[in-house]
This record gives C-alpha cells, structure tokens and sequence, in this order.
C-alpha cells in the first residue's frame, strides 16, 4: 500500500495538483476469490459441519484474502510506458 501511495504522491507532484488520494481494502471471503480467479469451487457447506467440533490448533493460522485498489488524481501514465 506504501508503495501505490508513493505512486500516488509523484503522479500528482509531477502535474503540480494538490493530491486526492482514496485507499480502499475490501476483504473478500474465499467464494469472492475465487470468482475473481475465475473459480467456480464452493466452500465447504457449513451445515454439513455444524456441530462438529473444530481444531483449535486448525484455526490459529487463517489466510486471508484482501483486494486493494488506490485512486487519485495524478496524470496515470501512458500505454506506452506500462
């Protein structure tokens, strides 16, 4: 996020505008993830679980999935140079 920030600040310094920055971090359930990649695989169906219990040692380490989009107002850059 640092980075696109950074990004961000030089876009807008470069045409002389003062920055409007907008960060969004959306955290997207593994079914929203996979939809994005293209993956049409459920989850696991929680009422086949329900009641059972879970491992703890299990849950102590979970992935997470997290979509990051940064918007301003700097002049982007051209097609050629990406």
């Amino acid at each position: 996020i640092r980075e696109l920030i950074e990004n961000s600040l030089d876009a807008c310094e470069s045409i002389g505008e003062l920055p409007h920055i907008h960060v969004k971090v959306q955290e997207l359930t593994q079914d929203e993830f996979n939809k994005i990649r293209g993956i049409s695989i459920q989850t696991k169906d929680v009422e086949l679980f329900q009641g059972k219990k879970e491992d703890k040692k299990a849950n102590t380490k979970k992935e997470g999935y997290f979509r990051i989009s940064v918007t301003d107002n700097g002049c982007g850059m051209s097609h050629d140079k990406i």
